[in-house]
């Protein structure tokens, strides 16, 4: 009996499945349709934002800074990689002193102020030698060359520099753009007294351009694509033919970039975006809806192959939004590394006071560490492949984990809730608080010992109304409710 039973709710499951799957919303779920973005980039310069190659002054080459007022987007050109104060990483080797930089460039900026900076220094002192600053705003009336005066700052004389900066900036950086204007150069070049022509910088006339091509699932977007406008370098594909089904399944990893404040690694992200097109790293989120949906599914599934080293995760996480307000969500997590392709499922939290349908939905697919933030390990991966809304609750795991129950109280609360969590193994989690239109307020990492144990949540100073706190472990996800009147 027990046989016939299991094999008849197996039958419901196979049928709930197929009408699922002609229903599933998730676009281009099976990861076989893909696109291509490519964008030129001067070689050896290190850009955020997108520049543009143009004709320059006297034939050959010069590069457009363009800023955009709708986004506040500015770009940004530099060779050295400039830390707080004084610190740098310098850009390109140079062992002259000089005494003046001459540049050829046209603008048109309206409202906005452009900017460059220049520094060398010896690997005797770190402090500069030289470092200057120049600003660049209004009609330039066409191509214009000026000769700027480069000041000797350091307190020791006789110092020769070993190698410099250089950074160029096409607005002002803590207000971002305030119009469309935009500064051309077109050459760059060290001079000394007497106006004999030093050294030069790499690439100072803008000549060379390498191409850049991310290639990515249509209808999502990548965190390798939307870090174009920080300086994306090398050519990068999310596709994989190491496949679940057909031919292809999407590959989610984690990397690292050169900033103008140092390197840095970011997590792998994979989003379900409005048409196709993206337009920064932050639209990557599971907090803003993206697609249309009009169904109150029970779980989303799909399969994953892995490699995920200790301190990252691999995790979908999909929210449901009605009017832009969460009112369901579900989030799976894998520690774990798989050498084939495994089944998972979640289910999907909906909130007890909405009864209704959501109208739009994100998911998104992670590699990164606990707190959402980086990659601790820049080889871990994961591939996805075949995801699905379903209208059946089966949540399924590659391997047993050990549940953690929670509560907060007091609830409602004036000032604080404790999260308490009550686990038969010891284990890591992250607890995330987020308010109902989908801002993260806070993530923060937790161990989470056998037996009980009591996280405090602060809420002091936040708008009155009800926020969600999750726990995220190895096990799933645990979601609170949290009504907040001071």
């Amino acid at each position: 009996m027990p046989k016939q039973k299991h094999f008849i709710l197996l039958g419901c499951l196979l049928l709930s499945s197929a009408l699922a799957w002609a229903q599933n919303p998730v676009p281009n779920h099976t990861f076989e349709d893909w696109k291509n973005w490519n964008t030129q980039i001067p070689s050896v310069w290190q850009t955020q934002g997108t520049p543009a190659r143009v004709a320059g002054k006297s034939g050959g080459y010069a590069i457009r800074l363009q800023n955009t007022a709708s986004s506040g987007e500015m770009v940004t050109i530099y060779q050295g990689e400039q830390g707080p104060g004084f610190g740098y990483t310098p850009g390109f080797a140079y062992s002259s002193a000089i005494d003046s930089v001459r540049i050829v460039y046209r603008s048109d900026l309206k409202t906005d102020t452009a900017s460059m900076s220049v520094g060398f220094t010896s690997s005797a002192d770190t402090f500069p030698l030289y470092f200057s600053q120049y600003y660049f705003y209004g009609n330039s009336g066409g191509w214009k060359t000026i000769t700027l005066p480069l000041e000797y700052i350091n307190l020791t004389p006789g110092l020769v520099p070993d190698s410099g900066y250089l950074f160029i900036e096409s607005a002002d950086p803590l207000d971002g753009a305030s119009s469309d204007g935009y500064i051309e150069i077109d050459e760059i070049t060290f001079i000394k007294a007497g106006n004999s022509n030093m050294p030069k910088i790499p690439e100072n006339g803008f000549d060379n351009w390498t191409t850049n091509s991310v290639e990515y699932p249509a209808y999502w977007g990548t965190s390798h694509l939307a870090s174009r406008i920080y300086g994306l370098s090398g050519n990068y594909s999310a596709r994989s033919t190491d496949a679940h089904s057909g031919s292809a399944a999407v590959k989610v990893q984690g990397f690292s970039m050169n900033t103008m404040f140092g390197t840095d690694t970011f997590p792998g992200m994979v989003a379900t975006m409005h048409g196709e097109t993206i337009t920064d790293y932050e639209a990557l989120s599971p907090d803003f809806p993206s697609i249309s949906v009009n169904q109150r599914y029970a779980s989303v599934r799909g399969y994953i192959k892995s490699q995920i080293l200790s301190g990252d995760r691999a995790v979908v996480w999909v929210n449901f939004f009605h009017k832009d307000t969460i009112v369901g969500s579900a989030m799976y997590t894998d520690t774990g590394s798989h050498s084939s392709y495994v089944s998972f499922s979640e289910d999907i939290s909906w909130d007890s006071s909405f009864t209704g349908k959501p109208d739009s939905a994100t998911v998104v697919l992670y590699v990164t560490d606990s707190l959402f933030s980086k990659v601790i390990h820049l080889n871990s991966w994961a591939l996805f492949d075949d995801l699905q809304f379903d209208y059946y609750q089966t949540r399924t795991r590659p391997a047993a984990h050990a549940a953690v129950e929670t509560r907060v109280y007091p609830n409602p609360t004036r000032d604080k809730v404790w999260l308490q969590t009550r686990s038969t193994e010891t284990g890591n989690g992250t607890m995330l608080l987020q308010s109902l239109d989908g801002r993260l307020i806070e993530a923060r990492a937790v161990y989470i010992p056998v037996g009980v144990a009591n996280f405090a949540v602060n809420l002091t100073g936040m708008p009155s109304g009800t926020y969600l706190l999750h726990l995220h472990t190895a096990g799933g996800v645990q979601t609170q409710k949290i009504l907040f009147n001071p």
